[in-house]
């Protein structure tokens, strides 16, 4: 009987932990069902992911949000800033600088919710695959999942 209330208890305390600590701290746990998605596109290469990516147009992406949440963009630029905390980076995807042809981060950003990696720091030349969450920041940014992103200049 006392090693079946010890399993109990450890039970109890892992269910508040996932449901009550971890929550009110703002972190999360990914679902299962995310965890799997994400090895599975991990596994894909780079001409499976390209079949299943949408032609996407920044503006468009903006304005109707909902036509795009869920969908795998193919995404290409430099790294404006990293939040390490959050597990996120800032990627400016605009080349709208008619004096540079260099990436600008005042418009056609994202925010990008990393697998893990962080290893990466500003200045740093990303492309690749995300999905589009949905959700912006401040209602002007996309944020987006990453699936398969690389660094050509690391």
């Amino acid at each position: 009987m006392g090693k079946l209330k010890k399993v109990g208890i450890g039970i109890a305390v892992s269910l508040f932990l996932v449901f009550v600590v971890i929550p009110f701290f703002g972190m999360s746990v990914p679902a299962i069902e995310d965890r799997q998605a994400l090895k599975q596109f991990l596994q894909m290469s780079d001409q499976e992911l390209h079949t299943m990516a949408v032609d996407w147009n920044y503006k468009d992406l903006l304005r109707n949000t909902d036509d795009y949440t869920g969908k795998i963009i193919f995404v290409d630029g430099k790294v404006g800033f990293i939040d390490r905390d959050r597990g996120e980076l800032q990627l400016c995807t605009s080349t709208n600088n008619p004096m540079f042809s260099d990436y600008t981060c005042r418009n056609n950003d994202f925010f990008v919710k990393l697998n893990g990696i962080d290893s990466w720091i500003e200045e740093d030349m990303l492309q690749g695959y995300v999905e589009v969450t949905g959700k912006f920041w401040n209602n002007s940014v996309p944020k987006v999942k990453e699936i398969k992103l690389t660094c050509s200049n690391c």
